[in-house]
Parts: structure tokens; C-alpha cells; sequence
């Protein structure tokens, strides 16, 4: 049975568990990750120095830009997000916008020996009923 993202937390956890399987239900890289984002999605890399860069990363926006730039430059890495404490989560869903911020970990690569603590924060649209990622960025922690 295929999950139906009607609830904002849950979305939220199911959007993190595909990220960190990008090859979640025997699909393709991200295909999974793609049946819950908005078709005008804005992501934010986390930052460009984990994987050797300089600085804060670029944004990707639009559902197909994210999905390329995942499939082409993350799917070696697999990187990971750990959503941490839930009681720390703020949320707020005002009906047909919702957001979910929170501290928790990252992972460039899912080699990776150590995460580095991150401040997140996913919005999300309410489309038909169902909960859709929007803007998602997160900033490291010192």
C-alpha cells in the first residue's frame, strides 16, 4: 500500500527515512523521495564544505533540478539526516501550509564516521489533501 501523506509529522519522517534510502521500495535512486515533493521545491545543500567546498551550498528549485541534482551528485554518497529529538521539534500547521524545525545530525556521506549537529527546517504545502515538501534547508551547528 502506497503512504499518503496527510499528516504533517508523519510526512516529515517518511520524506527522512526516503532521503536516507534513496533506494526505498527496490526503486531507482530518489524515486520514492519524489512522490513527496511539490513541483516547485526548493532545496538547499547543506553545506559545500562537507564534501570539499567552500561556504554555504546552492539552492536546486523545481521538483525535476532537485531529483538531477540528487540523482547525480548524491546517490554515490548517500548522505544522512537524523531528525533528532522529537519534543525539541517545532511545529506549526496552519492548514495548508506546514512547518517542522528541529536540531538533529548530518552526514555528507553515509561513510561518513561522524555527523555534524544541524539546524533544519522543512515547509511543506497542503495539495489535495496531502502534505508536499516546499523549501527544506538546514545550517550547521558550530
Amino acid at each position: 500500500m502506497a503512504y499518503v501523506p496527510t499528516d504533517l509529522v508523519s510526512t516529515l519522517l517518511e520524506l527522512i527515512t526516503r532521503f536516507n534510502d534513496p533506494l526505498y521500495g527496490g526503486r531507482d535512486y530518489y524515486d520514492s523521495y519524489s512522490e513527496l515533493l511539490d513541483l516547485n521545491v526548493e532545496m538547499k545543500e547543506v553545506d559545500s564544505t562537507l564534501s570539499g567546498g567552500s561556504g554555504a551550498g546552492p539552492s536546486h528549485k523545481r521538483k525535476n533540478y532537485v531529483l538531477s541534482y540528487l540523482k547525480t551528485s548524491q546517490s554515490t554518497k548517500i548522505p544522512q539526516c537524523n531528525e533528532g529529538d522529537h519534543s525539541s521539534w517545532n511545529v506549526a500547521d496552519a492548514g495548508t501550509i506546514g512547518i517542522v524545525s528541529g536540531t538533529g545530525t548530518y552526514k555528507d556521506k553515509l561513510t561518513d564516521r561522524d555527523a555534524q549537529p544541524v539546524k533544519y527546517c522543512f515547509v511543506f504545502g497542503k495539495t489535495g489533501g496531502n502534505w508536499l515538501l516546499t523549501v527544506a534547508f538546514a545550517s550547521l551547528l558550530p
